[in-house]
């Protein structure tokens, strides 16, 4: 839900290029687990296509959205 921290799981951990959030809503993505780490933030749709730019490429391990 809104304002929830949300971990990647296992399949995608640290191995996430691109990251696009639905209309209305904006997200952080976290380096860690627990949404800890190093964030890239204000992310709205259509989103960010190489996370390459943000210093976070293959690094996410969680996201939160409100």
């Amino acid at each position: 839900s809104s304002g929830q921290c949300v971990g990647v799981g296992s399949n995608f951990n640290d191995d996430v290029t691109s990251f696009g959030p639905d209309k209305g809503l904006t997200c952080t993505v976290y380096s860690d687990a627990g949404c800890s780490g190093r964030a890239t933030g204000g992310i709205v749709y259509p989103g960010i296509s190489n996370l390459a730019d943000y210093n976070n490429n293959d690094a996410m391990s969680s996201f939160k959205c409100t």
